[in-house]
């Protein structure tokens, strides 16, 4: 073999090596930016109502983190962190700032509406400023419900103790396409679920409030299967209430 056939061997390989890392490289990075996309394709807000405003949380894909009111007021001393990365397989989000501190955000549930975090202070839930989903509360069922908030999902089902809940328009029959947004969640230990159903007619409202029992927690999934749930400040699910309406047109 000559030299000249030798070094064109050569290049050709590195060549073909340098493809293929490059076409790794790219790969690794969409996959990277896959498993934030959650966090930085929305815009996160919450309604404080203490203030009169919304609270945003934002998630950049440069890995920038702010948390701050629409006056640009920081949230409590979030202005000591300005970055953040994201651990996928445990859902922990980790934010750093420029002096060495660090602190840790568990992601409880997320979906295109919702994204409901454990933070070291508490549970806070935040919505999605584009999201599509209908999730007010009927003044008359406001005292059954409680305050506004709380994310609207459905519940698939309450075993050991654990809570599995997925985006309000869960559909079984097309449940490969929810899987992302399948979490399990622990149930506190005096977890309670209720129910509310409305029937409207007209101008006229009827409302039937039941507290479920152990009994019933087997239609849960089922019978009982989408509501509003509260987080405790363990990150845990401390309530469900399952509602729904009915208009009837006669």
């Amino acid at each position: 073999m000559s030299f000249k056939k030798t070094r064109i061997i050569v290049l050709s390989m590195s060549l073909t090596i340098f493809t293929v890392v490059l076409v790794s490289m790219f790969f690794i990075i969409k996959a990277k930016f896959h498993e934030i996309e959650f966090l930085t394709d929305a815009s996160w807000v919450r309604y404080d109502d203490n203030i009169g405003e919304n609270i945003n949380i934002s998630f950049h894909e440069n890995g920038e983190y702010f948390y701050n009111c629409d006056c640009g007021e920081p949230v409590g001393d979030s202005d000591i962190y300005d970055s953040y990365s994201y651990e996928p397989e445990n859902y922990i989000i980790t934010l750093s700032g420029p002096d060495g501190e660090t602190s840790k955000i568990e992601v409880l549930y997320y979906d295109d509406n919702y994204l409901c975090l454990l933070f070291e202070e508490g549970t806070v839930t935040f919505k999605n400023e584009k999201a599509s989903i209908d999730d007010e509360i009927l003044s008359s069922a406001r005292e059954y419900v409680g305050e506004e908030g709380k994310p609207f999902l459905s519940v698939l089902g309450f075993e050991n103790g654990m809570v599995t809940l997925a985006p309000h328009n869960y559909d079984k029959d097309a449940a490969d396409s929810f899987a992302e947004h399948i979490f399990e969640v622990k149930g506190s230990e005096d977890i309670s679920f209720s129910s509310v159903s409305i029937t409207i007619e007209g101008d006229k409202e009827a409302i039937e409030f039941i507290k479920l029992t152990e009994d019933d927690y087997t239609n849960i999934g089922e019978f009982y299967n989408v509501g509003y749930i509260e987080f405790n400040n363990k990150g845990e699910v401390g309530s469900v209430v399952f509602y729904g309406t009915t208009e009837i047109n006669r």
